[in-house]
């Protein structure tokens, strides 16, 4: 079985009106191609089983993903796998098309010889064996209301995030709705900002959000302030601000880490500080089971706590859903992590 074709595509875009319609169907085709890729990749990395020499060869060449995965956004911002913003229906629109398609096939090359002779074929391997197809994705967000399916698959997922993996050991937990689901949806879709500054990033998140990282990082307001609460949520953004640029602080917050927590950490520094949400769930868990309202339940898991430390924030970048470290505490965190990973 062979790997997909990426091999040069025509790009001769007939003329309007029918230029619209080709161009979906190229946006799909490059899509399904770029899955498969992405999908072969994670395949091959997960099968290694306690083979260093083989891990430190994929943990290599996962940094070649961070220039595929800002060009391949720029194909799911047209699915639902982004913006789901519709394709242009101007026949020059090909073009931009065609650097894409040719940067993504130069950096598919890049990675397969960086992976070598044994990592390379298994990559390859496992792409021709994978079925995805362009009916897999959509191009536009539906404007209908929601069906009754629809409803009653987000009501078990609502009902799924709030199980405990331990019904015994852990304590009650307030359900997690579907009004929450889709309050928390559309504020991981908010663009995160250019220039990923603390403050920047501060600003984005919803005022129910600044309130649990307040809490989580202990600190206080002054309670004889009558404060509205769209002044009392900008208070506390300040002095979160303020308080995570102070050496001190921020040191004593990483220090309080738990393992963990500490190793995904490491992971965002080690890639500029981004990576997809999905490659972060796929090796720290999920953290959808903590609703919308997280000032109502503990943290789930590493993603989630140092989103409540303002050390991670989500948004989407190119499209694309990503968790970004504050890039005005990137150096001082790195610093921070470093002793305890020469220890190791």
């Amino acid at each position: 079985m062979a790997p997909p074709d990426w091999s040069p595509l025509a790009w001769s875009c007939p003329p309007a009106p029918a230029a619209g319609p080709w161009l979906e169907a190229r946006v799909l085709q490059l899509a399904a191609l770029i899955r498969r890729f992405e999908l072969a990749f994670q395949q091959s990395a997960d099968s290694i089983d306690e083979d260093d020499a083989l891990e430190a060869v994929f943990d290599t060449a996962a940094e070649g993903l961070i220039d595929w995965d800002e060009e391949a956004a720029k194909i799911y911002v047209h699915t639902t796998r982004g913006e789901s913003k519709p394709v242009p229906a101007e026949p020059a629109y090909a073009k931009e098309l065609e650097l894409v398609y040719d940067a993504l096939r130069m950096l598919r090359e890049k990675i397969v010889e960086q992976l070598g002779e044994v990592a390379g074929p298994l990559v390859l391997h496992a792409e021709a064996s994978i079925e995805v197809g362009p009916e897999a994705f959509r191009l536009a967000k539906s404007t209908r209301a929601p069906s009754k399916t629809q409803e009653l698959r987000l009501e078990r997922f609502a009902a799924d995030l709030t199980l405990p993996a331990n019904p015994e050991a852990a304590p009650p937990q307030k359900p997690v709705t579907v009004d929450e689901i889709r309050m928390r949806t559309s504020a991981e879709q908010k663009p995160l900002p250019e220039s990923r500054s603390l403050g920047a990033l501060l600003s984005i998140l919803p005022s129910d959000w600044v309130r649990a990282v307040f809490a989580q990082l202990k600190l206080t307001l002054d309670e004889e302030s009558e404060l509205t609460a769209g002044s009392r949520a900008a208070a506390c953004r300040g002095i979160i601000f303020e308080s995570l640029r102070r050496p001190n602080f921020l040191a004593n917050i990483v220090g309080g880490l738990l393992d963990a927590d500490r190793a995904l950490l490491q992971q965002l520094v080690a890639h500029q500080g981004l990576l997809p949400y999905t490659r972060v769930t796929q090796t720290f868990g999920h953290d959808e089971a903590d609703g919308f309202y997280w000032f109502e339940r503990p943290p789930s898991g590493p993603l989630a706590r140092l989103r409540r430390s303002a050390l991670a924030f989500v948004g989407t970048r190119g499209g694309m859903v990503t968790v970004a470290l504050p890039s005005d505490l990137t150096a001082a965190i790195k610093e921070l992590l470093e002793p305890a990973a020469s220890k190791g």
